[in-house]
């Protein structure tokens, strides 16, 4: 089964993707495609897919409000569920948990290591904006506020009033959009995202979900312990440039990270 939260991404595999649920149990919903812009009507059973990877926007009520939350479909994901349940049982007895637990874990250690690396690392449908402000043919188009990396091609483009336009992929970081009038604007769903994923992601993820289950033992934000041997000192998430409280996750977060340089 798969669960939707309001206010969540759920990135999800075709071979994961079962019977939707979602919160409040309600028995119709929309689903929008950002692949080709279209809206379905959802009433029960598992979801249409159109395109892969894609983003799928869901739209229910929920306590008599409209809430939402996305489905990120991708064709494969870094990981199984059971590679989370299975690594070192004897240190985090993840095989006791239910799914849904793992798979929100799983989605929070994705989240947590794309946005420290400042980049998709597999392939992923995202929605962004492109604009022409000069009579220039490329333009670097922003997603989630951040400006697109790792641009595999662009899948639709729509103007300002709706109609259909065309752009083209001029590098791994921007447009060609000739197509876009001049002092305007477009919406774009791309495919990005690293092709092939580096196989250096599945033990990351593997790792950091785990460390998210993992009962804590101690304060969330104790940075040292006093034993008997002497002090051990930990490594913290956002402490020193610490993008993660795991360094075997920070070295993958480096290797692979954008650099973002400001210049002025």
């Amino acid at each position: 089964m798969t669960r939707l939260e309001p206010n969540t991404r759920l990135r999800c595999s075709l071979v994961e993707l079962d019977e939707l649920e979602l919160a409040g149990g309600p028995s119709a919903a929309t689903v929008n495609y950002a692949s080709d812009g279209s809206s379905e009507p959802w009433s029960g059973g598992k979801v249409a897919l159109k395109s892969c990877p894609d983003l799928l926007t869901v739209e229910w009520e929920l306590s008599g409000v409209k809430v939402s939350a996305q489905l990120d479909v991708v064709a494969s994901s870094y990981c199984t569920v059971e590679d989370i349940k299975c690594y070192r049982s004897d240190v985090y007895e993840n095989d006791v948990l239910v799914d849904e637990t793992v798979i929100a874990a799983r989605s929070r250690a994705i989240e947590t290591i794309e946005r420290e690396a400042g980049r998709f690392l597999q392939p992923v449908m995202r929605v962004g904006v492109v604009d022409r402000p000069n009579c220039s043919n490329m333009s670097v188009p922003f997603v989630d506020g951040r400006m697109a990396t790792d641009i595999i091609t662009p899948v639709r483009a729509a103007g300002q009033d709706g109609s259909n336009l065309t752009v083209h992929k001029a590098t791994e970081v921007s447009l060609d959009v000739i197509g876009v009038p001049v002092g305007e604007f477009a919406e774009v769903a791309l495919v990005m995202g690293l092709n092939p994923t580096p196989s250096e992601m599945r033990d990351a993820v593997v790792a950091l979900a785990s460390y998210f289950l993992a009962p804590k033992a101690g304060p969330e934000n104790a940075s040292s312990m006093s034993t008997e041997a002497g002090v051990v000192n930990y490594v913290l998430a956002g402490v020193g440039g610490a993008a993660t409280s795991l360094p075997e996750v920070n070295a993958v977060i480096s290797r692979y990270g954008v650099k973002r340089l400001l210049v002025g």
